[in-house]
């Protein structure tokens, strides 16, 4: 096939939102998803069809929380996430941002208080004490 006519290789929705400095919308995330599941499974979502798969599965699978934390990570990073948020998820397991408001107070004091364990350990780290 002459090169003029091979079909360029598409960006994912990921790295081309992080690339124009944005992060994805829903809508474009899940249309992701729709597109990768179509390309791996050879067929549109179905109802018990989980929308984040183990790509590694021959049939459609849920992510191990394993999987899906991992990939949780990368994507923080890649987004450019601060360590410190990065942090408190793997503590506390959550994920929480200014304005949100129907989480608990006990739960941002867990979130608040791995806010402040990571600069705790990051001034220990520089011989700053505590």
């Amino acid at each position: 096939m002459p090169k003029s006519r091979r079909r360029k290789k598409r960006k994912n929705v990921m790295d081309a939102a992080l690339s124009a400095g944005r992060l994805p919308t829903a809508k474009e995330a899940l249309e992701e998803q729709r597109q990768l599941f179509r390309q791996k499974f050879g067929r549109d979502w179905r109802a018990g069809d989980p929308v984040f798969f183990d790509p590694d599965k021959d049939e459609p699978t849920q992510w191990s929380e394993g999987k899906l934390t991992a990939g949780i990570l990368e994507a923080m990073r890649k987004a450019g996430t601060p360590p410190q948020i990065i942090y408190a998820y793997r503590k506390t397991g959550r994920l929480l941002v200014e304005g949100m408001t129907q989480a608990e107070p006990a739960v941002w004091k867990e979130w608040n208080d791995a806010i402040d364990e990571y600069f705790a350990l990051e001034r220990k780290a520089r011989g700053e004490g505590v």
